[in-house]
């Protein structure tokens, strides 16, 4: 009877241990989704802001507001890496202490 019962803990002990892996990996993987959406996002991003560029270039003629309006997008794109960099950063931390709380 306490064989039944250590199979029975046992058991439970490993569906239990089964869970945590498969939510484990269940957050892995919809973090390396957040991840890939966040860098495809940035290149388009990226992309769609050099677009503008090239559009200048091409369609106005007027070389001071041809400047400003390059000054312009460039500000904007300068914040937009800064904004970037700040969120990694971030991120970055809250990875480092969810692993110092996992190993504590």
């Amino acid at each position: 009877m306490v064989e039944k019962s250590n199979w029975s803990q046992t058991n439970e002990d490993l569906g239990q241990a089964a869970k945590k892996i498969k939510s484990k990996i269940n957050q892995e993987d919809l973090t390396d989704d957040l991840k890939e959406s966040l860098k495809i996002t940035i290149k388009s991003t990226t992309a769609l802001l050099e677009n503008i560029l090239v559009s200048i270039d091409s369609t106005i003629n007027d070389e001071e507001i041809k400047q400003e309006t390059k000054d312009l997008f460039s500000s904007i794109n300068s914040e937009l890496k800064t904004a970037v960099r700040n969120f990694h950063d971030k991120v970055q931390d809250l990875n480092f202490n969810e692993v110092k709380l996992e190993e504590e």
